[in-house]
This record gives structure tokens, C-alpha cells and sequence, in this order.
């Protein structure tokens, strides 16, 4: 969740998850203070500070929660308020990035986001675990669908084959594209599968398939 408080004295909560749903995942949207906008690094949707839609391919304004109380530095919040979706044509304008010191690493853009701060767990440890977990590593996604590898086990990009488990996290795609990220992502491991994942802030593009 994102909670705004502006100068007027009002508030807002949103939820910090992007109306975009890449891949068929969750991705977690950031603040960037440089241009006063909440960001998908990845999709390139940008929001204003109120929530509402500025660019990129996202269909709606953030999901927010309306505030029925402020108190101090407490807010109360009410019903789930679910944006209409815009009328669709095409990506939109592109929203822009974080700028900042270090503009062209990607990976820095979403240091803001606290979940981002945790450190990752071992596959063994997540794999025990009832929650989610941060964990890193690598996704590779294809017509077969995703999968990813865990940081701690080495992938082989030409092969597509991990030194420990390739767990599944979505179904096939509709197209033959395939390429790799270096991906962080809050999850839980069932079986031979990641569900729940929400794909935080450090993502990265690696290559082509």
C-alpha cells in the first residue's frame, strides 16, 4: 500500500501494484520524488500523486481505498474503490522513468519501495515457509510459459537449464518472444510452482531468448 498525505491536509491510499498485469504477474509500483509520480519500472505506466492515469499501457488509475478518518498520523480507510478502465488506444504515452543519479541502471529505480529493503531468502527456506518470501534469481519467459531460477543455483541461458529447480510461475504466452530477467520477487512456493508473486522494484532485462 502507498498512503499520500498532501499539503491541503487530505490523504490518499493506494494500492501499490500496478494496473497493468505483465506476463500475467503483479508488479509493484514505486514514488519517484524527481518527477512527483508513482512508477512501473517495468511497464513504463506513470501516475500522478492523486493516483490517476498519465501514460504508458496501464488501463485505469491506481486501486484505491477511500479515507473516511484522518487522525494525527493515522488514516482510516473505508470501501476498495476499483478505477473504470480508459478506453483503450494502444500503449498510450509512455511514462517516463526515475530519473536520477544513476538514470540508465534500471535496477536502482525502485529503491524507494520498502519491500525492495528485505533481504532474500534460500529456495529451501521459502520452500518452508506458509508465507510469502523476497526472493531473487532469474525468470525466463517463453511460449511455454515462465519459470524461474533462484539467485543461489546457476542458470545456463543457452541450455534454459538451472542448477537447482525451474518453478514454474506462468502458464504459456500468446507468443514465440522469449527472453530473461534478473528478477526480485515477493512469493510463495508451492510445490514446483511460485503463486502469489508480486515482482518488485530491481527487476531487470538480461537478454533474448
Amino acid at each position: 500500500m502507498w498512503v499520500a498525505a498532501y499539503d491541503d491536509g487530505t490523504a490518499a491510499v493506494f494500492e501499490a501494484i500496478s494496473t497493468h498485469r505483465a506476463e500475467g504477474l503483479d508488479w509493484a509500483v514505486g514514488w519517484c520524488p524527481q518527477t512527483e509520480a508513482f512508477i512501473d519500472y517495468w511497464g513504463a505506466s506513470r501516475w500522478d500523486r492523486r493516483g490517476r492515469y498519465v501514460g504508458g499501457p496501464a488501463p485505469s488509475d491506481l486501486t484505491a481505498y477511500e479515507v473516511v478518518d484522518i487522525d494525527g498520523g493515522s488514516v482510516a480507510v473505508g470501501d476498495r474503490v476499483v478505477a473504470p478502465r480508459r478506453t483503450f488506444v494502444g500503449t498510450g504515452p509512455l511514462g517516463e522513468v526515475c530519473s536520477g543519479d544513476d538514470h540508465a541502471n534500471r535496477a536502482t529505480w525502485g529503491r524507494y519501495h520498502v519491500a525492495n529493503d528485505a533481504p532474500g531468502v534460500s529456495l529451501g527456506q521459502a520452500t518452508g515457509t506458509r508465507g510469502r518470501v523476497v526472493l531473487d534469481g532469474v525468470a525466463v519467459f517463453g511460449p511455454d510459459g515462465g519459470r524461474f531460477c533462484a539467485a543461489e543455483f546457476d542458470f545456463d541461458a543457452a541450455t534454459e537449464t538451472c542448477g537447482g529447480r525451474l518453478l514454474r510461475i506462468v502458464e504459456g504466452q500468446p507468443n514465440d518472444a522469449g527472453y530473461i530477467v534478473a528478477v526480485r520477487v515477493l512469493a510463495a512456493v508451492r510445490g514446483g510452482a511460485l503463486t502469489d508473486v508480486l515482482v518488485l522494484p530491481g527487476t531487470d532485462f538480461v537478454g533474448d531468448l
